[in-house]
């Protein structure tokens, strides 16, 4: 195959426009020469250790050097695999367990390439591209195990090409790159970027909910294109900070990844230039963003809820009812079922892991979503999941990893979590049947014992104790009503 479009972009730009502005971290800045120059000094390491057609996992926090490597892993013809910089330990090893990757990278190996005085190979030394596989995000599975979602090339070419158009991107932007790296978010601030030879101002951990930096950095940067969470954007207007003064540069803002409460909403509308498009982006990793709807500002006083839109041109989205019937969008006014995704952007499916009822509709080229929608004349409105997967401020959650996990623990003898909506983002909520009548059990003990298991998005935000769960007519617990039971 030939060179990934994305990265003979990014070297074209490296080669013609080398002083413009790559990328921006904290007190960093990066023209495209010394991304380039970065990327070749790393991909001379990989290529004299042989390391081809393999997975590299990435075990660094978001920085200029793990873009350099993300870039250099796709130059030596391997996939990456990106892990949040910010998860325990046990995770990351069972991600590794799964994933068995050919190398891991950390900032230690990093560093010991300057120490090595490695030197930085030429472009032409990087002939071979047979890899199909571009990268593997773990989400959070059923079984208590991380899922790996297999990202092709041909995916995320899809997937930036659209978004290049969608947004009318060009090399005067800057975007903000909220998102954790090993979030498919992040695959439109880095590629849809690089491949236009745009700016990234890399947001980290430290600052991705610290309001006061958020903001002074929209402002000192000049953001133009802003994407992330609803409840990130909820969260920087509910601060107070934010008004038309420090929004002005705002061409485009994007959310995905959960819904937008509308009152929420058009409270942030108020601090947004006239200028600004909003849309809303939709997707699951396995297909990254498929559905999509630009919001009209005139006709928002008519929505109760945000659509979701429609299939993104070259794609076909069906929906499956309640009675198996599988209807066409757009032209099934009225009904609503499980949303079903075919075409270039669906992932080819899970590294090594068990067959499912996925495997066969991933090999043609067809998700099921899992997603509950309603086809309406302003296009599709997200109704919920139609399984135990929630969304936590984005992150998509297996109620059943977070369950596997409690079970370990020697006081619990029944668990059960379901997500409380709250005014700007969800709260994740426990009930707990214990061994012993007489046990004590906190929410802090709780979050001690799991923080080694799981990300601290995964934890619980409160316990409830209690005598007995809800069961429905099947003896399995009725997630419905656990709102309304007892306390203990």
């Amino acid at each position: 195959m030939a060179i990934p479009t994305i990265l003979n972009r990014l070297l074209s730009h490296i080669r013609h426009a080398p002083d413009r502005s790559a990328l921006r971290c904290g007190t960093q800045h990066w023209r495209y020469a010394q991304l380039g120059q970065r990327v070749l000094q790393i991909a001379a390491a990989l290529q004299q250790m042989n390391v081809s057609r393999q997975g590299i996992l990435l075990n660094l926090p978001k920085s200029p050097d793990t873009v350099a490597a993300i870039y250099a892993v796709w130059l030596t013809d391997n996939h990456y695999i990106p892990v949040d910089f910010s998860q325990p330990e046990s995770r990351i090893e069972r991600i590794i367990d799964i994933a068995q990757p050919a190398l891991i990278i950390d900032q230690d190996w990093l560093d010991s390439l300057d120490h090595q005085q490695m030197p930085i190979a030429a472009i032409e030394d990087f002939q071979t591209f047979s890899h199909s596989l571009a990268a593997v995000l773990y989400t959070s599975g059923s079984t208590g195990q991380p899922k790996g979602v297999q990202l092709t090339h041909t995916m995320l070419q899809f997937f930036v090409e659209w978004a290049i158009a969608d947004v009318t991107l060009q090399a005067e932007d800057t975007l903000a790159n909220h998102a954790s790296f090993a979030f498919d978010l992040s695959t439109f601030d880095l590629f849809a970027a690089a491949s236009v030879g745009a700016c990234v101002w890399i947001i980290r951990e430290s600052e991705q909910k610290n309001c006061p930096a958020l903001i002074e950095g929209i402002a000192q940067h000049q953001v133009t294109v802003w994407y992330s969470v609803p409840s990130i954007l909820a969260m920087m207007e509910k601060s107070g900070l934010l008004n038309q003064d420090v929004t002005v540069s705002l061409r485009r803002v994007i959310f995905a990844g959960e819904a937008y409460p509308i009152a929420a909403f058009r409270q942030l509308l108020k601090h947004l230039p006239r200028h600004c498009r909003i849309s809303n982006w939709y997707g699951p990793t396995e297909t990254n963003v498929c559905t999509a709807y630009t919001i009209d500002r005139d006709r928002l006083s008519q929505l109760s809820h945000i659509p979701i839109g429609y299939p993104l041109s070259g794609l076909q989205g069906d929906i499956e009812d309640d009675a198996g019937q599988r209807h066409r969008i757009p032209d099934c006014i009225g009904v609503s079922g499980e949303l079903l995704i075919s075409g270039p952007c669906v992932t080819p499916g899970y590294l090594n892991a068990p067959e499912s009822r996925q495997t066969a509709l991933h090999a043609k080229q067809c998700h099921a979503t899992g997603d509950r929608v309603e086809m309406t004349p302003d296009g599709l409105i997200y109704r919920g999941r139609i399984d135990d997967m929630v969304k936590i401020n984005g992150y998509r959650v297996e109620l059943g990893e977070i369950e596997s996990a409690l079970y370990q623990h020697p006081a619990i003898q029944q668990v059960a979590l379901f997500v409380e909506l709250g005014e700007l983002s969800q709260q994740l909520v426990m009930v707990a049947v214990l061994k012993t009548p007489d046990t004590k059990l906190s929410l802090l003990a709780i979050k001690q014992f799991l923080r080694e298991k799981l990300p601290a998005y995964m934890l619980p935000q409160k316990l409830v104790i209690t005598e007995q769960l809800p069961m429905n007519p099947n003896g399995k617990v009725d997630r419905r009503r656990l709102s309304e039971v007892t306390p203990r």
